[in-house]
């Protein structure tokens, strides 16, 4: 459970055990698990250097933020552990392009445009089939794009989202990162976000 089965070697997506995402605080390593859907956030934090487990959920998106504070406070205050600030800058790119595209997976699609400097994303729902799609369409009223959120690059492949400061990806907001990776013709063939990717869209 806390071997490293898989890491991406990328601040946004921690290494990975049996069913654990491993994230380094420091010196000390949280077993993690989160999740999301319209109308509520759930997280799970195991500390098992400091005998100590963190349970929350919240009925809006935002709570995950709180979740985050209040994950950030046990660990630094409550246990004395050092967590450094996660090392972040926005740097130049002279070339966007090769990220824009439209990005999928079995329930995702993400449309990427070079905007300002930024990246641009337009996501949308996409059901997997009609069985979802009945689900989604009697929670939600059906499939509609979300508002457009802009991007600036703070490093290799690697995007944070436009406004928030540098510190705000220290904890487990760190996901909010966005990185992508492989490359075929120049253009890199995945895109990862909150752990999961979504694969480019060669046929556009």
């Amino acid at each position: 459970m806390r071997s490293v089965v898989h890491d991406m070697g990328t601040p946004n997506v921690p290494p990975v055990g049996l069913g654990w995402l491993l994230m380094p605080f420091g010196p000390t390593t949280v077993l993690s698990h989160s999740g999301a859907s319209p109308g509520g956030v759930a997280l799970l934090a195991v500390v098992p250097e400091h005998d100590l487990v963190f349970a929350a959920s919240g009925n809006d998106p935002r709570a995950m933020a709180l979740h985050d504070q209040i994950l950030l406070w046990l660990l630094r205050q409550h246990l004395d552990v050092e967590v450094p600030d996660l090392a972040l800058d926005t740097v130049p790119a002279s070339d966007l392009a090769p990220y824009a595209g439209t990005y999928r997976s079995n329930q995702l699609r993400v449309d990427i445009t070079a905007v300002d400097g930024g990246l641009e994303e337009r996501m949308t729902y996409e059901p997997l089939d009609a069985g979802q799609e009945r689900i989604f369409t009697a929670f939600s009223g059906g499939s509609f794009p979300a508002p457009p959120r802009r991007f600036v690059p703070v490093g290799k492949d690697l995007f944070a989202p436009a406004g928030m400061p540098p510190g705000a990806f220290t904890g487990y907001s760190r996901q909010l990162l966005v990185s992508y990776h492989g490359a075929s013709g120049g253009q890199p063939d995945y895109r990862c976000a909150g752990g999961r990717i979504t694969r480019r869209d060669h046929a556009e």
